[in-house]
């Protein structure tokens, strides 16, 4: 009888490290997964945010600025007016422990209409995931081409 018992106890548990085994192999792939579509959404974000600012859709490109609160935060668009960009590169991603938010460096190039004086700004970008909403926010404000314009070359 003790040898019955000593054989259900070790079956019972090889079935319970198997369950647990396969527990954590399926919050692997669901976290994998959610990884995956997270890092989709940011590529689609971020391209369409660059192809907005880079074609003067100063509007559009301000729907993806919200604060972490969720709310919208619309710039004064007539400081777009002036400015055309003739150039748009993502740069530096960069990615802490916090997987619901990224870092990007920009470069734009641009010049002011009435001038057409080209001037450069790298442009520091905090992109935020919001969980609800499965979307990226932009945390940070839109290119200041105004400031960017007055440094020294």
């Amino acid at each position: 009888m003790p040898r019955i018992r000593a054989r259900a106890l070790g079956m019972a548990s090889l079935l319970l490290t198997a369950a647990l085994v396969l527990n954590l192999a399926g919050c692997a792939i669901a976290k994998s997964q959610a990884d995956s579509r997270r890092n989709t959404a940011l590529t689609k974000a971020t391209e369409n945010y660059q192809k907005l600012i880079r074609w003067g859709l100063f509007e559009e490109a301000s729907r993806y600025v919200k604060t972490r609160e969720g709310e919208s935060v619309v710039p004064d668009l007539a400081l777009f007016a002036p400015w055309s960009v003739t150039k748009y590169t993502m740069g530096e991603v960069r990615r802490g422990t916090d997987p619901y938010e990224v870092h990007i460096a920009a470069s734009i190039e641009f010049y002011r209409k009435d001038t057409r004086l080209i001037s450069n700004l790298r442009d520091e970008q905090l992109w935020w995931y919001d969980i609800v909403l499965e979307s990226w926010f932009l945390g940070t404000s839109m290119p200041d081409f105004a400031s960017a314009a007055q440094r020294p070359r």
